[in-house]
């Protein structure tokens, strides 16, 4: 019989929260309940109070790091099997925007003398959707190998189009004749450290919220412009 009483358990985003440290850190298969136990200092078998298995924990650490309320969830929490989990994502994933700044370049590009504002929308517009979401992306990249069906919900259905779509608008407003495709990419690359490796990394503490939003800004365009172009060092 499921327990819809919460007096005198915790609130189910901290058992969400221990799980999405667990699942980030060791991957989906080798992540056991005990871990959540041991990492909030209760008993091995106390998760079982807050989900009934690891799919349901992984369910809530997943809605959890997309910034979805789990208030209203009766505990313990149940899923049927990871597929529930899936959809779940799925519609996630399909709610996000679709770039409307960078479909705009590419559909009515502007004059090239913008080129300069159309690079740093596009970046900006990159970097504030990982910023907001780079927990969530974090533990698909950890966990799609042991679930290989978040690649579909993810990688194919956003992230491969996605990279597609602005290599196609660099290689279309680059004027050099570097590697565009590369360039494109680290460029991309240089964004993504920015808006989410750089929060768990020591060495870049010092880097503000603003200073990371304003270096990504000039990302792309310091790539699309030719060798010769660019200021001397």
């Amino acid at each position: 019989m499921r327990r819809s009483s919460r007096l005198g358990l915790r609130p189910l985003r901290e058992i969400a929260e221990a799980g999405l440290q667990c699942f980030t850190q060791r991957g989906f298969r080798l992540t056991q309940m005990s871990d959540i136990g041991a990492e909030l200092g209760m008993s091995p078998s106390a998760a079982y109070r807050y989900v009934e298995s690891k799919e349901a924990l992984f369910h809530i650490a997943a809605l959890h790091a997309a910034g979805m309320s789990l208030d209203g969830l009766p505990m313990p929490v149940a899923v049927g099997d990871l597929a529930e989990t899936v959809l779940s994502i799925e519609a996630i994933v399909h709610s996000w925007p679709r770039w409307p700044a960078l479909r705009a370049a590419l559909d009515h590009p502007p004059p090239m003398s913008l080129l300069e504002n159309e690079a740093a929308g596009i970046a900006t517009e990159l970097y504030d959707f990982l910023a907001a979401t780079w927990r969530l992306i974090v533990l698909f990249d950890r966990t799609a190998n042991d679930i290989p069906s978040l690649k579909t919900a993810f990688t194919r259905q956003y992230r491969a189009p996605y990279l597609t779509d602005i290599v196609t608008w660099f290689t279309r407003r680059y004027v050099g004749d570097g590697p565009a495709e590369a360039l494109a990419r680290s460029g991309i690359e240089a964004i993504s450290w920015l808006a989410m490796r750089r929060r768990t990394d020591p060495a870049a503490a010092a880097i503000t919220e603003d200073e990371a939003r304003r270096a990504a800004a000039h990302c792309l365009t310091a790539l699309l412009q030719p060798p010769e172009q660019r200021p001397a060092m």
